[in-house]
């Protein structure tokens, strides 16, 4: 799968701007995650005078941060109405107020940063052309919250048919740009940074970090991987989503500057971008389970929306993104129950703004500072009715893939059928492999077990990746973590011990 938009339109991408980290160094504070989370976070406490090193696996904003939609806005991509329903018209109230502060931390960030960042002041347009009713009640919710909601005309977007509800005053930005500008400024003011720093182990107890050539000694450790690294309860409670996003190049689009969220049967949002002289037109959709749909029928839908009403130019992304949604309704961000761990998880589709706000609530915990918002977000809050169908239904899923999965899984005879560019889980002397042809026919096996957990891998055919359907970790073909809560890469398997080595 090609990279994103925001990589290809960057001001500069580089395989690598900062260095491996090689030895052992000593923090204040450790934080693992090069996205909008940690390099905020990073850029926060640098500015309030504390030691930090940032570890990133690949390159900063490679991530999420780097996969998303490029929008900031106060309302909640599933809306706020579920938010009342579970915690009240109060707490409405403070995840507006909350993200609202999230989005004018980032335009300060913005401005000393330059165009490149691209940050503007947009509408965020909601319609339907077949489901008014979802509308309606966001509507109500919003002005209940005392939000200057209003309605207006859609008549010029696809899909619509009359109405929209127009939310002023949101943001749009190009993330990848703003991730490398924030980085240097926490950069300036002293922290390190260091690239294709995976991290295989936390000591939580020594205020440890390891990766594969060096470690971090430091009195704290931000996890600001999008799902903790490691095993967490709060795992088995969260809906791991993959989302899919496509762009095009149009010189003649004539869309306003604008975030759109079409409602009803087809849901998505969509936006332009203007960079380096071009207009692209960007739209996202189709969330499915990971590890568990169709992901190239997922894109495809996605892609619809260009075959019916413009036509393409010859520039196009295509790309996905990972969301890990919490049965509450809102993102844990806090103190971990580990010792001196921080976690920030639970964003959903809403990760740039969540993503930011984390980082000060973070940031304020440990320089010692109140944070008004911490209560509402804190990790270790016990909400079981507001929580309990999607716990439950995550819990069956990850059983199904501990126990079920393993017993339609094919024998390795199977293995002579998977096409190049292919990947399949077969079976063989008693263990599970994850099989992956190369296009020039040659066989690849890794064991099939997520090392997370133990759940079976899924093959991923458009992005060539093993996903585990369980708690979201994901692999390269080669085992190697993408993303996830998994720390280690899944095992090799020697094809020649497996079974008939001329199968391959």
């Amino acid at each position: 799968m090609t990279h994103s938009v925001w990589r290809g339109t960057a001001a500069n991408d580089r395989a690598s701007r900062h260095p491996q980290l090689s030895g052992r160094v000593e923090a204040d504070v450790a934080i693992i995650g090069g996205g909008i989370t940690g390099v905020t976070c990073a850029a926060l406490l640098a500015l309030a005078g504390r030691r930090v090193v940032v570890l990133e696996a690949r390159t900063l904003g490679f991530g999420t941060t780097g996969h998303s939609t490029g929008n900031l806005y106060e309302a909640l991509d599933a809306g706020l109405a579920g938010v009342e329903k579970k915690w009240g018209k109060d707490v409405v109230r403070q995840v507006i107020a909350s993200r609202r502060e999230a989005v004018d931390l980032v335009e300060r960030f913005a401005a000393g940063i330059g165009e490149a960042v691209a940050f503007r002041r947009c509408p965020l347009v909601q319609y339907s052309e077949d489901d008014w009713s979802q509308i309606e009640e966001e509507y109500e919710t919003l002005q209940a919250a005392g939000v200057a909601v209003r309605f207006g005309d859609a008549e010029e977007l696809p899909g619509a048919t009359g109405r929209a509800m127009v939310l002023d005053g949101q943001a749009q930005f190009h993330p990848f740009n703003y991730v490398q500008g924030v980085a240097e400024r926490a950069v300036g003011h002293g922290a390190q940074i260091y690239e294709d720093s995976a991290v295989v182990e936390i000591s939580a107890g020594d205020g440890l970090v390891r990766t594969a050539s060096g470690a971090v000694k430091a009195k704290a450790i931000v996890v600001a991987t999008h799902t903790p690294k490691g095993v967490y309860g709060l795992h088995g409670q969260m809906l791991t989503c993959r989302e899919y996003a496509a762009a095009y190049e149009f010189p003649s689009l004539s869309l306003p500057q604008g975030i759109f969220w079409q409602r009803g049967a087809v849901t998505r949002s969509f936006r332009k971008l203007e960079v380096g002289g071009r207009r692209y037109l960007i739209t996202v959709g189709s969330p499915d389970k990971t590890g568990l749909h169709d992901p190239q029928k997922s894109l495809a839908a996605v892609e619809s929306l260009f075959d019916r009403k413009v036509r393409a130019g010859d520039e196009r992304w295509a790309w996905s993104a990972q969301a890990y949604h919490s049965p509450d309704l809102l993102p844990y961000i806090g103190h971990s129950a580990l010792h001196d761990v921080y976690i920030a998880t639970g964003f959903g589709a809403d990760g740039l703004t969540y993503g930011t706000l984390a980082a000060q609530i973070l940031c304020d915990a440990i320089v010692g500072k109140d944070n008004r918002w911490a209560e509402l977000y804190r990790p270790g809050r016990f909400a079981p009715l507001k929580s309990a169908k999607q716990t439950l239904e995550e819990q069956t899923v990850a059983l199904k893939g501990l126990i079920g999965d393993r017993l339609a899984i094919p024998d390795y005879a199977e293995a002579s059928s998977i096409p190049p560019g292919s990947g399949a889980v077969v079976k063989a002397q008693g263990r599970n492999i994850a099989l992956y042809r190369d296009p020039a026919g040659a066989l690849h096996g890794v064991s099939a077990a997520c090392t997370h957990l133990g759940c079976i891998v899924h093959w991923n055919a458009l992005e060539k990746s093993w996903d585990c359907p369980c708690h979201g970790s994901r692999f390269g073909t080669d085992g190697s973590v993408i993303e996830g809560p998994a720390l280690a890469a899944l095992e090799p398997v020697d094809l020649g011990q497996a079974g008939d080595a001329e199968i391959g």
